[in-house]
């Protein structure tokens, strides 16, 4: 990537902590789809551009050995296309890449280069299918004449690859965005009222986008239009056809769809107010490691100035639970266009139903938050009820006759005359930590201390951390563990600490928890490692 003059940010961004995350297995199926999907656009970019140097380095005596950076092909009409290799324009989606062309005439095109891989397994079998998604889609959009749809013009097979001819929009929403910095309230209004329109008009047709973004956002014949159809989806053939089941991009993906729930225009909707709110503000709304949690909390926050109606719209279209956002694309239209010559107080009253509608939306968040902390509390507490399974195998495995027994909240490991009881705390952290269990562990008799131990749970991005905490007091007495209110009562401090500074924290595994019985009975544990 040096060698082809790549740009220096983009090789910096290589070894950031989030590419570490990635390399160690610590994110979501979706968050890695999305992390190969954009390496290989930017890889795409980097290779052809490598392509252009090589070409203009190397000059072959024979011309006709010369590579040609200007690819021709007939369509399956029969119709002649050409398009650069050395003029990317953008890139589709995963091993999609889209290039300035034209056509016989000379009229400007764009073509999508669809690559298709073929082998003998199940996902790849199926791969020529979805590729085609686009054409079956675009048969089906063409009948509805939509204007604020970007219509597939043309298409044509080659090995390996599928070529869509479609009209060359004048940019992208994404395109804007990036050279004004952020769109003013009118501007978003316009993009809004077209998009509601194109919503309409796929509705129409039967269709859900299944992706909508700024970079899918496009000006065409002086109006903003939806393109880039390749993972849609045909409603009334939802059983029927192939699907990019799961596909699109997280960061735009409405909360029900997190939790497999089905896809319709109402998570359409949702994507459209992140995407009026990108342009609001010229930050993407969710980003971050977790993005469910990001979903569940955001709450907008809009640029001095901008309109009520347009924050109004935004703030129902990102309404957590479906029925809370406009019944249908009309009601986008409706609510942006009362009439033109309101009074000073007719203006006061649309402000103020705008904030009545950022206040149910903050509801709506804290009870998706509350919702979401309710299923990660009972994740932990199947986690632990596995972790203690394992340590009862764990100790079966030395002593036949151990027990490992579990009776509501209370789980027990009994080993000759010894009990080790780990008790799981009923009492709630809170709501906003990344606390989420804490478990006391007893063991008797033979020890100085009643409570030995805590295993307390976190949350590491989408994953569920288990670690047991020892204290020490400062006469250096055999390590202790607190209460559970005293740790959620000091959480800010216990959760900086580090291995010695106020004990020992190491991972909970079933030698580390069972080291835990062998040490308070002064037989000798294993030294543990952090």
């Amino acid at each position: 990537m040096l060698s082809a003059e790549a740009p220096p940010a983009e090789i910096a961004s290589l070894q950031t902590p989030r590419h570490r995350e990635l390399v160690r297995n610590q994110v979501t199926i979706d968050q890695a789809y999305r992390e190969v999907e954009l390496e290989l656009g930017f890889v795409q970019s980097v290779l052809a551009n490598t392509r252009r140097r090589l070409e203009e380095f190397a000059q072959p005596l024979d011309s006709e050995l010369a590579l040609d950076a200007v690819q021709r092909f007939r369509s399956d009409r029969g119709r002649e296309y050409s398009y650069d290799l050395q003029g990317p324009i953008g890139h589709g989606g995963l091993l999609t890449q889209v290039y300035r062309g034209s056509d016989a005439a000379g009229d400007r095109v764009a073509v999508k280069q669809v690559r298709i891989r073929l082998d003998t397994s199940g996902r790849r079998r199926s791969e020529p299918r979805l590729a085609e998604r686009e054409i079956e889609i675009a048969r089906q959009l063409r009948d509805a004449h939509g204007e604020h749809l970007v219509p597939v013009l043309d298409y044509a097979h080659r090995d390996g690859e599928l070529l869509l001819v479609m009209p060359l929009a004048d940019r992208s929403l994404a395109d804007q965005i990036m050279e004004s910095g952020r769109l003013d309230s009118h501007e978003v209004k316009a993009v809004l009222l077209d998009i509601a329109q194109a919503m309409q008009e796929l509705a129409v047709a039967g269709v859900l986008h299944r992706d909508i973004k700024p970079g899918n956002v496009l000006r065409y014949r002086g109006r903003w239009c939806l393109g880039d159809f390749g993972i849609s989806k045909i409603v009334d053939a939802a059983m029927e056809s192939v699907s990019w089941m799961g596909s699109g991009t997280p960061e735009y993906r409405a909360p029900e769809l997190l939790d497999g729930k089905p896809e319709t225009q109402l998570s359409d909707e949702y994507a459209l107010g992140l995407t009026a709110l990108e342009a609001l503000t010229g930050q993407r709304a969710i980003s971050g490691n977790d993005l469910r949690q990001a979903h569940a909390t955001l709450v907008p926050e809009f640029p001095d100035g901008t309109d009520p109606l347009v924050q109004r719209v935004v703030t129902e279209l990102l309404h957590k639970e479906p029925g809370g956002r406009p019944s249908d694309p009309r009601r986008i239209n409706d609510l942006l266009m009362p009439a033109d010559d309101l009074s000073p107080a007719q203006l006061g009253l649309q402000r103020i139903r705008a904030r009545k509608a950022k206040r149910d939306l903050e509801l709506s968040a804290h009870i998706a938050t509350a919702r979401e902390r309710s299923d990660l509390q009972r994740q932990a507490r199947v986690s632990f009820e596995m972790l203690w399974f394992s340590v009862g195998e764990y100790a079966t495995q030395a002593v036949d006759d151990a027990k490992a027994i579990c009776d509501g909240d209370v789980f027990t490991l009994e080993v000759g005359d010894v009990e080790m009881r780990a008790h799981v705390s009923s009492e709630a952290p809170h709501p906003d930590g990344e606390l989420l269990l804490i478990v006391d562990i007893y063991v008797s008799p033979n020890t100085k201390t009643g409570l030995t131990a805590n295993l307390i749970c976190t949350r590491d991005g989408d994953l569920l951390r288990w670690r047991i905490y020892q204290f020490i007091d400062e006469q250096g007495d055999q390590p202790y563990g607190m209460e559970a209110p005293t740790i959620r009562g000091s959480w800010d401090l216990v959760s900086t600490a580090s291995d010695g500074d106020v004990g020992t924290i190491i991972e909970a595994t079933a030698e580390s928890i069972v080291d835990l019985l062998v040490s308070a009975t002064n037989e000798g544990g294993a030294t543990p490692t952090t």
